[in-house]
């Protein structure tokens, strides 16, 4: 017993004097923050230790994170004895060794593994914008099948038209949308121009199928999924199709201005060519 008191003074004293480190060591400065603590796991019977020095076993924590406060990962990688309760900057090492003989010794809690264990705080507050990026991920995934699912829909109520149709028709279905209300004559005016493009006839109840699965907000990526694939021409089209459903209430408010401002911008229609479109509509409307 006390050749065994005897081991575990010296092999104590080689931990508190040879291997004793300091956090200010271990820091980095840089955008990537490495950050150190300690966090409190027991407090140390020291006579066991043959020292006067009122120690804690303490886990040593090791924070990653950008400009100090984004934290993406942590770690605990060891434990140690500190003073102050692991409140200080100052910490001595021991190895798996030495860990097993102070637990054999009763210094230690003999149930605790070397390696510290993570709690499920830690894994919240040290890895919190991995799990905010995570979010942003799995919402935009969620988005792109909601999105996904809607055209599936809409193309469903179309039946065979080209592709070009289908796309002329969405954007008609949200201007229609764009004021917050649908008008029932915008809705007969989708349902004339849909007619005009399909080979087959599409029935007012499928056009008001394609208006109930079109996005009441039209996104940017919404308005460029409409140009993409369309030649010059197509666009042009597409324009003077959204005009002619705004236009069918007899009325153009800054809702549907603001709609055809990023429908124009998501095409790539300019403003010359879109006072050009204006014009010929506003001719065909007259005559």
């Amino acid at each position: 017993m006390i050749l065994n008191k005897l081991f575990t003074a010296l092999i104590t004293s080689a931990a508190l004097f040879s291997l004793s480190t300091t956090f200010a060591e271990a820091r980095r400065g840089a955008s990537i923050h490495t950050d150190y603590s300690m966090e409190h796991v027991q407090d140390i019977d020291s006579a066991k230790l043959g020292t006067t020095d009122e120690l804690s076993l303490c886990a040593v924590v090791q924070q990653k994170s950008i400009l100090g406060f984004a934290n993406f990962w942590r770690s605990k990688d060891q434990h140690v004895f500190a003073k102050n309760r692991c409140d200080t900057d100052s910490y001595n090492s021991f190895d798996a060794e030495q860990f097993a003989k102070f637990q054999e010794d009763g210094v230690i809690d003999g149930t605790l593994a070397y390696k510290p264990k993570m709690s499920i705080k830690d894994y919240f507050s040290g890895f919190w914008v991995l799990w905010v990026i995570g979010g942003f991920v799995l919402f935009a995934i969620w988005k792109k099948i909601q999105s996904m699912k809607l055209a599936r829909a809409r193309r469903g109520a179309l039946g065979d038209v080209t592709p070009v149709a289908e796309k002329i028709v969405f954007a008609m279905a949200a201007a229609a949308k764009a004021d917050g209300r649908i008008d029932e004559a915008e809705v007969k005016q989708i349902h004339e121009i849909a007619n005009k493009m399909a080979d087959d006839p599409i029935s007012m109840e499928n056009v008001r199928a394609v208006i109930a699965n079109t996005p009441n907000k039209m996104t940017e990526a919404d308005f460029k999924s409409i140009a993409n694939g369309l030649r010059a021409a197509d666009r042009n089209l597409t324009v003077t199709a959204v005009l002619n459903v705004v236009a069918a209430d007899g009325e153009l408010d800054e809702k549907e201005k603001h709609f055809l401002g990023q429908l124009c911008s998501g095409l790539g229609v300019n403003e010359e060519n879109f006072a050009s479109l204006w014009m010929d509509f506003v001719s065909t409307r007259a005559s």
